[in-house]
């Protein structure tokens, strides 16, 4: 598994099958970003993007789902979000870039409203992670 941590403008991604942390900024730019503007409300999705219903293949079809197309860029990608009906959460994202290359992300065991720990937002790695900067 994948470990995706936000805090403010800076993310942190592990890669457990290759023992890799990436560290860095939030770009206001590039595609992979993108998802993380979604995700952490960055971009208002009204201003940037063209809303559509869109069904796609799912496992869940009783979930909504719309397509998301970039007012600004005409380069052919767009992302698919899969929302659960009953607490309008986010399902899954999917990101198709021009090249045609996907990048999916899965939610599952969402919990809203919970009290967490102080030390939740630290990661515990092995000693012998690589660490990637990106600053």
């Amino acid at each position: 598994n994948n470990i995706y941590l936000f805090l403010g403008d800076k993310y942190q991604w592990y890669f457990a099958e290759d023992n890799q942390l990436m560290r860095g900024l939030i770009s206001e730019e590039g595609h992979e970003s993108e998802i993380l503007h979604i995700l952490t409300g960055r971009k208002n999705l009204l201003d940037f993007y063209s809303i559509e219903f869109s069904p796609f293949p799912t496992d869940s079809p009783q979930n909504a789902q719309i397509k998301l197309t970039p007012k600004q860029e005409d380069d052919g990608s767009f992302l698919l979000i899969e929302l659960d009906k009953k607490k309008w959460l986010i399902h899954r994202i999917i990101f198709m870039d021009w090249e045609g290359n996907k990048t999916e992300f899965q939610f599952s065991r969402v919990k809203t409203n919970t009290d967490l720990p102080k030390n939740i937002f630290e990661l515990k790695l092995p000693a012998d992670v690589e660490i990637i900067e990106r600053y």
